[in-house]
């Protein structure tokens, strides 16, 4: 019932209190089934949560994770309380879903949901993907821990914390156990996409890959010293094409296609 009444709540337009109700409700209701099927224990405050709770986006990269094959392998770059790893989990029966989630308390959640999902397919990080092997701060909003990025200095609001990133060297490994194609990755870092993808780049991992499934934000690119056309560069000289879509484009999301998959 409450369940049900927090989905009703989540539907409607803002208004005056609709939050301070939803975190009521959230915190009494203990893991229930999401709006995507598995069922999940969120963080009662946090609108990342409530995206995957009540699907207020994702369609389309559910879609692209249900197209694998049974023994195929997502992996989960930017995984939060993880809805999408939670998705793949349960389709690839035969196959493999990588999980890296660097925020600490965020990361146990995801570790909650994989074990009352029964998920053993499931390799799950606490870490960040970067450049090299190390430790980088994380600034983060504690209601929107989706939106935290890595950086080296505190920011001005929000909280903070040092977490562990993981480079080339550290990956090669996940790059051994893909066959060529079967694949999907999802890039979500809020701005440290083209870092992402130039580790990925060396350690093999993307000239496995088939698709990849990347936030393309310019505002938050920026803010790591990055642009969307390094993106695109790096993706087509590794033989990806991007492939529009609505839902990539209400989304500021882009998904890329090895050119032989077409």
């Amino acid at each position: 019932m409450l369940a049900g009444l927090a989905s009703f709540v989540a539907k409607q337009p803002d208004f005056r209190g609709k939050s301070r109700l939803l975190r009521l409700l959230i915190s009494a209701m203990g893991p229930v089934p999401s709006h995507y099927g598995p069922v999940m224990r969120v963080r009662a405050g946090d609108y990342t949560s409530w995206a995957a709770l009540f699907g207020y986006y994702g369609e389309g990269l559910r879609n692209e994770i249900l197209s694998l094959p049974e023994d195929g392998v997502f992996i989960d770059i930017g995984a939060n309380v993880g809805i999408y790893t939670l998705i793949a989990a349960r389709h690839l029966s035969a196959g493999m879903v990588v999980s890296l989630e660097p925020n600490p308390e965020v990361y146990e959640y995801l570790l909650s949901n994989i074990r009352l999902n029964g998920a053993v397919n499931v390799l799950p990080i606490n870490a960040a993907v970067g450049a090299r092997t190390g430790i980088l701060r994380l600034n983060f909003a504690p209601d929107h821990t989706g939106a935290g990025y890595l950086s080296d200095a505190t920011a001005d609001a929000g909280s903070s914390r040092m977490v562990h990133v993981l480079g080339a060297e550290a990956l090669r490994p996940v790059a051994d156990r893909l066959a060529v194609g079967s694949s999907l990755c999802k890039i979500d870092v809020e701005g440290h996409e083209l870092h992402v993808l130039r580790t990925l780049e060396q350690a093999g991992l993307l000239a496995r890959l088939g698709r990849l499934w990347i936030e393309v934000n310019e505002v938050h690119l920026a803010r790591a010293g990055a642009a969307p056309a390094q993106i695109h560069e790096v993706m087509e000289r590794n033989g990806f094409t991007a492939r529009a879509s609505a839902e990539t484009a209400a989304s500021g999301d882009v998904l890329f296609v090895r050119r032989q998959m077409n």
